[in-house]
């Protein structure tokens, strides 16, 4: 598969809830980082993408591109409320057919207002 197929797998297993897929397209020493957390090894990014499933409803992907080794995707995010939908861009990088970096960019407001800063970062 290439940079765009893997990332691409990775948002659908997001949007299925599928941790064992998501698992088996992550390297064990994954470097995401997010807003409001940032974890350096598979572990830590399953602790907080767990965290942020339980309150998923949809992710729909609106637009991607590759380039070599990275994958770029913009999407809408839909979570149960008050948070509601959350657009997000995500660039990926891939090694090894796993993805070892993922950066994830959004508007933070809307879980601050939920959870508040600290809890969030305790995902992570």
């Amino acid at each position: 598969m290439n940079a765009l197929e893997i990332g691409e797998a990775y948002l659908n297993a997001l949007n299925a809830k599928d941790i064992a897929k998501i698992t088996s397209l992550v390297d064990e020493q994954i470097h995401f980082k997010m807003p409001f957390a940032e974890a350096y090894k598979r572990d830590g990014f399953l602790m907080a993408v767990r965290r942020m499933l339980a309150n998923l409803k949809e992710l729909r992907i609106l637009s991607k591109f590759s380039s070599d080794n990275q994958a770029m995707f913009l999407y809408e995010t839909h979570f149960n409320e008050p948070v509601g939908m959350v657009k997000a861009a995500s660039l990926m990088t891939i090694e090894n057919d796993k993805i070892r970096e993922i950066e994830v960019i959004f508007d933070a407001r809307p879980f601050d207002r939920v959870y508040g800063t600290s809890e969030l970062k305790k995902a992570a």
